[in-house]
């Protein structure tokens, strides 16, 4: 009897425990995973934050050698010592340009210089204050970065390790090239420096972020530590930490000294000085303890099994809510892409059977990257729930929406009559985001982006269905559009845009297309001021392409870059040729949005005047109202770097976009093109006539020179010479075309012109 009595308490005993066990080893599981999710969404946000600097400051510091006013100081006759203290314009230039570099960087660059190749400086503005002649240096070859960056081919950037700068007496690290010459040269570099304390605050959360040396194992930056002026740099190295970051094995998650730690090895540059890695840490899960247990048998038993049913029944539903966290999106609670995979698969099947259509849709947040670089990934999170919750409230019980990642969702309609009614729906889902969202009391306006592929219209398998609405999303965004039904006109997929796309790669390469030039006729003095450039190709079996289609089929394959290359490229020869026959013309050239936050942009464009012998003055980039407004505090910095070259900047197909021109008046632009369609019916239509009459009043008001496009017949443009608008491009004045042709035109008709418009 005793026998079995001790039996039954250890088994009471066995199985009290192994239940407690059970759910307390489950909890324990939850809270690793869930930690182990936000140490790595951390260490990878700051790591590319970091990489993010990396290439900013590259571009910053390319930009800035290629300003003019350090090639002006040493074509400038006179020795260094007599220029520097005459305080001329030379000098005055180059301060300027230091200036402006820390106001595209602004509260990070303590100190910007341009120096001498004996280690003088030549100029030297520190948080905005220029550096008088007795103050600037003459050792500056001692510091880490110059014999480095003197071995540096032209083009090339060189970031040093931390050091106390001289100047502001902060730990920076700075970044410097050399500037280019004609001759070839190294006559001098510039460089700024970026404080080591701005990297903190950035990285400041709710974990503990550091930024690690990879060869020494030290502590850079500690995210809970300010970077004191005289202080040592960073954190004294962790002991826990030598080795670490050295042995690749090591990069991930992994528990070290009760830490918990991600760890993420930043991607390093060429001449990158420094080899950082991020470490994100918190306290480690902690264990659990088993309390006591009774003694009597029959008691134990009973709890045991209550136990144990209550951690069956545990058990069931932590399988059911890991069943539905594999399913569901954790920030918002809407299902994921799995469970919508599933979900449109089976109404796929049953359309299969017969049936009405369906819809998915795809809906992409416009500047949603702006929100989180502004407020936070907080905010940014808060929003996206928001979102979630709007879109929701107008669906169906039969709809399903879902988070696919990022800021990007999708919906399934599975009982959608036709395209109108997807429309329907989908102005009802872009309606829902017209308010303001309003987040912790900061008010965000959303904008989106809607594309709607149709079952089984557009494909009978959900990837397809998926593909094709993100290609009509796409179309959207860039034409601006609030929602767009897929077309396989524009699917960059098509057997005919596919092939279009390599035969277009290899005329580009082959240099098969060729220029049409159309004249800007100047209204007040009767002449030709310039021309635009503009691509033709003859494709070899479909016969002349129209421009429209083969620049799309350039933006969707990646083409548009070689593509602006070749037509910048080709378009400078020719103005070096007119000038040498003496027709001294401004050259206009479009360029895409992904041409304009190209961060290699500057760098080509001041390769192909130097190459061609052409005055930056003499180049014109036209971009289009749109493209300004996709995102404009980029916009607005890609257009500063240009105009620091001194090329003029034309706002195309104004008055299509959304944008208002007093918004314009704040971008460095000098000129806007009035869109055809107001030009084109002004003498018939009197409400075209008032647009284009107060668009020139305006832009003329602000400085801007005013651009007529599509002017087809005399009484236009004689109306506009009298509204005072500055150019005029159309049919009337010249239809485009070829060099040779052009030339013609300047010296037998294009006076005839001027004089009927005078």
């Amino acid at each position: 009897m005793r026998l079995l009595r001790l039996i039954a308490l250890l088994a009471g005993i066995a199985l009290l425990l192994l239940s407690v066990w059970s759910g307390l080893a489950g909890a324990r599981e939850r809270q690793r995973s869930d930690l182990d999710a936000t140490l790595q969404r951390q260490a990878h946000g700051a790591s590319l934050a970091l990489e993010a600097y990396f290439e900013r400051a590259r571009a910053l510091t390319l930009m800035l050698s290629r300003n003019t006013a350090f090639g002006a100081f040493y074509a400038t006759p006179g020795a260094r010592i007599e220029k520097v203290r005459a305080s001329g314009p030379t000098i005055q230039a180059a301060n300027d340009a230091l200036d402006y570099v820390e106001q595209l960087y602004p509260h990070k660059i303590g100190e910007a210089c341009f120096i001498d190749r004996i280690g003088a400086e030549n100029a030297r503005v520190v948080r905005g204050v220029r550096a008088r002649v007795a103050d600037l240096s003459l050792t500056e070859a001692a510091n880490p970065f110059f014999k480095p960056t003197f071995a540096l081919r032209v083009g090339e950037m060189y970031q040093a390790r931390p050091y106390v700068s001289p100047d502001t007496h902060e730990w920076v690290i700075s970044n410097s090239t050399l500037v280019p010459t004609r001759d070839g040269t190294k006559q001098a570099i510039v460089h700024f420096e970026v404080t080591v304390e701005s990297f903190r605050r950035e990285l400041v959360s709710g974990l503990n972020t550091r930024i690690v040396e990879g060869l020494t194992g030290a502590v850079v930056i500690d995210s809970g530590f300010p970077q004191l002026l005289g202080g040592t740099l960073g954190r004294p190295t962790d002991r826990s930490l030598v080795g670490l970051v050295r042995d690749e094995g090591h990069i991930g998650l992994l528990t070290l000294d009760d830490k918990r730690m991600a760890v993420v090895r930043v991607r390093r540059q060429l001449h990158n000085a420094n080899d950082w890695s991020v470490v994100v840490s918190a306290p480690a899960v902690a264990g659990f303890a088993l309390g006591g247990v009774g003694w009597r048998s029959a008691a134990l038993m009973i709890a045991a099994l209550l136990t144990l049913g209550i951690a069956s029944l545990s058990f069931r539903s932590y399988q059911r809510e890991l069943r539905r966290r594999a399913l569901t999106d954790v920030l918002t609670g809407l299902p994921n892409r799995t469970l919508f995979h599933d979900r449109t698969r089976q109404a796929v099947l049953l359309k299969r059977r017969g049936g009405s259509s369906g819809a998915v849709i795809i809906l992409d947040l416009d500047r949603f990257k702006e929100v989180n670089d502004t407020l936070g990934h907080r905010y940014g999170d808060l929003l996206l729930q928001e979102v979630g919750r709007r879109l929701s409230s107008c669906l169906r019980e039969s709809d399903t929406i879902a988070r696919l990642g990022g800021d990007e969702f999708a919906i399934l309609l599975p009982e959608i009559s036709d395209a109108d009614a997807a429309r329907l729906a989908a102005e009802r889902l872009r309606a829902s985001l017209d308010q303001p969202l309003v987040l912790e009391g900061i008010s965000i306006q959303v904008d989106s982006s809607f594309g709607i592929a149709l079952f089984p219209g557009h494909g009978l398998d959900v990837d397809t269905l998926i593909q094709r609405a993100d290609i009509a999303m796409y179309q959207a965004k860039r034409h601006q559009s609030a929602y767009v039904v897929y077309d396989t006109e524009h699917d960059p997929h098509s057997e005919r845009r596919l092939g279009m796309a390599a035969a277009l790669k290899e005329a580009i390469e082959q240099r098969e297309l060729y220029l049409h030039y159309q004249p800007k006729l100047d209204l007040a003095t009767g002449k030709v001021k310039g021309v635009e450039a503009l691509a033709r190709w003859q494709h070899p079996t479909l016969g002349p392409i129209e421009p429209l289609e083969f620049i799309s089929v350039a933006e969707d394959t990646g083409l548009i870059k070689p593509l602006t290359l070749f037509v910048l490229d080709e378009a400078l020869r020719q103005t070096r040729a007119w000038a040498d026959a003496g027709h001294d013309l401004c050259m206009a050239v479009n360029i895409s949005a992904r041409d304009l936050f190209d961060p290699h942009l500057v760098d080509a464009i001041a390769d192909a005047l130097e190459r061609h012998c052409v005055p930056a003055e003499q180049l014109e980039l036209e971009i289009t109202e749109s493209t300004v407004m996709i995102e404009p505090e980029r916009a607005r910095a890609a257009l500063e770097a240009l105009r620091c070259m001194k090329i003029s900047i034309s706002v195309d197909d104004y008055g299509t976009g959304h944008s208002a021109l007093a918004y314009l008046k704040n971008l460095p632009i000098d000129e806007i093109k009035i869109d055809r369609t107001f030009v084109t019916n002004m003498s018939t239509d009197a409400t075209d006539a008032a647009i284009v009459r107060s668009t020139i009043d305006l832009a003329r008001n602000l400085g801007l020179n005013v651009v007529a496009e599509g002017v087809e017949d005399e009484t236009t443009l004689n109306h506009l010479t009298a509204l005072g608008c500055t150019f005029a491009q159309g049919y009337y004045v010249s239809r485009p075309m070829p060099a040779a042709d052009l030339e013609r035109w300047i010296d037998d008709v294009g006076g005839a012109i001027a004089t009927a418009a005078a």
